[in-house]
């Protein structure tokens, strides 16, 4: 293989390594996988580079420079449709899924699915049993949180602020500056939507709890780098059915 072989062998190898890479960063759902993701994506592109070299390698050189700025244009656009997302009005126009956990039933664009059932240790003297629920989404999270708790005399208000605090400060947002709407609030439940600034922005995320003995339940929309509409909000509550 002579100095400009070795050249072309690079182009066709590298360039659709990187947008290998490149996917894989966008599309792994978590940092555990990230690495399984990389690999995937990476030695896939180094195939198919590999597979257009042997092709090429005997064309022009015109050919060759055609063939790696086509190879070039289509990791952009399957870059670009990794990372953009649908908007909520086109995500309100989709089929949601009815899911129910615990007690509660409701609707959501993508099924959750189990994360964790370990109660951390600092939170052992508060919860009996708790099972978290997620979309494992990285810009915006939509949360179940099925528990049972140790506390007779706690009142829901206190157990939504508390809740919230906490995963406000999970993300680094100053509670303090939190701006809340109730929409519903008696002794059994409390549904309210959250304003907050996030990174210049005004963001709206949502929350719904509810308490019936020892069964303390809630499902979330959360902010991560972006928030929920106040349509995508309204459909969200209309589907929460609780079975108490």
């Amino acid at each position: 293989m002579n100095k400009e072989e070795q050249t072309w062998w690079g182009v066709f190898l590298v360039i659709p390594m990187i947008f290998g890479y490149n996917l894989a960063d966008a599309l792994a759902p978590d940092d555990k996988t990230e690495f399984l993701y990389a690999a995937l994506f990476g030695g896939a592109g180094a195939l198919m580079g590999a597979g257009i070299y042997y092709l090429m390698k005997d064309k022009s050189k015109g050919l060759k420079i055609a063939s790696a700025t086509g190879l070039f244009a289509v990791g952009i656009l399957a870059l670009y449709w990794a990372v953009s997302q649908p908007t909520d009005e086109e995500i309100l126009n989709t089929d949601w899924v009815t899911q129910t956990i615990g007690e509660v039933q409701f609707d959501s664009p993508e099924k959750l699915t189990l994360r964790t059932s370990e109660i951390p240790a600092s939170a052992k003297w508060f919860y009996k049993e708790m099972k978290l629920y997620s979309d494992g989404k990285n810009d915006r999270l939509t949360t179940f949180l099925d528990s049972k708790i140790t506390v007779d005399t706690l009142a829901i208000a206190d157990a939504y602020s508390n809740a919230l605090e906490s995963m406000l400060k999970k993300h680094s947002i100053n509670p303090a500056k939190l701006k809340l709407k109730t929409f519903s609030s008696d002794e059994e439940e409390i549904s309210a939507m959250f304003t907050f600034d996030l990174n210049g922005e005004t963001v709206n995320g949502y929350g719904h709890m509810f308490k019936k003995g020892e069964v303390l339940e809630s499902v979330w929309l959360m902010p991560v780098t972006k928030g929920f509409s106040k349509e995508y909000i309204e459909e969200f509550e209309a589907g929460i059915i609780p079975n108490y």
